[in-house]
């Protein structure tokens, strides 16, 4: 046989069997998308049965990321204590996780779990701009606004990688246009480690999230939303752990499930 045609048979060969792979996870693909289909479907009715409506396109079909273990950061923290209290700061150790930082405009003490306490007396011509900035500058989003004549508090929540931090806000708290205070967690924006771990899916976290429901008692109408973030997890080990987690909004209330234990945690 000549050389040719036995080139061009192995290459017919290749283009057969690329076509019979192709085609096999094209097959593939679409049993998956039914399943999902049917069993998005499933659920929907289940909700329905229990008086809760849930739209099929709510059920995210993302795959939830990594355990992530973050590293303190003194540079963060030092530009947080900067906004509030000036670049005219002293440091100082207390030990135990601990530092403190003090300017005459006042105090902020930071711990290794990422809870801090501000109390100064910063006068601004306008509050909102002032939280607005340092929620730009530090990843804080879903601002709630309860100021009146420039008084009273502005609360949010930090967003890490893109995603919602849940158990980790901050509180800035404004009197006649005076800062006095600022409470919460922050989380460092540096280098981290990750480590693997079974999910579950957002259909699991709702399944759950369901029997919560009945088990607490607990009563809503609707799902509105089903997004992956991140819950914040202190412990000796590691105190800036973030474990991933599906947060559900419904038309009452917050929660989320902890996309590795299953449990249902309300906020």
């Amino acid at each position: 046989m000549e050389s040719y045609r036995l080139k061009n048979i192995i290459l017919l060969l290749l283009v057969v069997t690329n076509l019979f792979l192709l085609a096999t996870l094209l097959f593939r693909w679409v049993d998956e998308a039914r399943l999902q289909e049917s069993a998005a479907t499933e659920l929907v009715q289940l909700f329905s049965s229990r008086g809760v409506e849930l739209d099929a396109k709510t059920i995210s079909q993302e795959i939830p990321s990594s355990l992530l273990t973050l590293t303190r950061s003194s540079q963060e923290e030092e530009k947080l204590a900067a906004f509030f209290l000036g670049d005219d700061v002293s440091f100082q150790d207390d030990g135990g996780g601990l530092t403190r930082y003090q300017s005459a405009l006042g105090t902020l003490n930071f711990l290794s779990s990422g809870d801090f306490t501000l109390t100064a007396s910063l006068f601004t011509d306008d509050p909102q701009e002032l939280c607005d900035d340092f929620f730009r500058q530090f990843h804080y989003q879903e601002a709630a606004f309860s100021l009146e004549k420039d008084s009273g508090t502005v609360t949010a929540t930090q967003y890490f990688d893109g995603r919602p931090v849940v158990n980790c806000t901050v509180t800035l708290t404004f009197s006649d246009g005076v800062l006095v205070s600022a409470s919460g967690r922050h989380l460092p924006s540096g280098s981290t480690s990750e480590s693997t771990a079974d999910c579950i899916s957002a259909a699991t976290a709702l399944t759950s999230f369901l029997q919560a429901l009945a088990d607490q008692d607990r009563t809503c109408s609707q799902v509105c939303a089903v997004e992956l973030g991140y819950a914040l997890q202190n412990t000796p080990a590691a105190p800036l752990s973030l474990t991933p987690v599906w947060r559900i909004t419904t038309d009452s209330f917050y929660c989320y499930v902890n996309s590795i234990s299953g449990e249902v945690v309300w906020i």
